[in-house]
């Protein structure tokens, strides 16, 4: 079986656009989350504006939310052959994005000292939520390509 890539791409779009929303919500459902970073950022000299960020900041978050989908949903597609369609296997695509997209190099600045633990802890924790819930929306949409058999003549 080949990677349906049509399949991939609109995965991958409703999982970027359902990682963007839970961000979103995330944003304005935790005060004490955002005040968090917002301490944080301050430390490092960064002024955070939430929303009012501009429309760049925005688009950028965007943008990023939608290479996460693709590269969940692609990466559901890879593992899917070894370990079977189903919800499993997508909080596994999810979990293993998170692993490698978000927590190793939170967890690289929190070594550097960026970030505290605390912070990199809870923002983990909702994170593979998100990743998990966003792979498994966008993976929901996967089917694969059907090869043709060589027996059959249409090979």
């Amino acid at each position: 079986m080949r990677i349906n890539l049509a399949r991939v791409a609109m995965g991958g779009l409703v999982a970027g656009v359902v990682l963007t929303a839970l961000n979103a919500i995330k944003g304005g459902a935790i005060p004490a989350f955002n005040a968090e970073w917002a301490q944080a950022m301050g430390r490092l000299g960064i002024e955070m504006r939430g929303a009012s960020s501009g429309p760049g900041t925005l688009a950028f978050f965007t943008a990023t939310s939608l290479v996460y989908g693709l590269a969940g949903v692609w990466l559901y597609a890879a593992i899917r052959p070894r370990f079977e369609d189903g919800p499993r296997t997508r909080i596994l695509a999810g979990a293993i994005l998170w692993l490698v997209g978000y927590l190793l190099p939170m967890a690289g600045y929190a070594g550097m000292g960026l970030f505290s633990a605390r912070l990199v802890a809870l923002s983990g924790g909702l994170s593979l939520v998100e990743m998990i819930m966003a792979v498994a929306a966008g993976s929901w949409l996967y089917r694969e390509t059907a090869t043709r058999s060589l027996a059959s003549g249409h090979g």
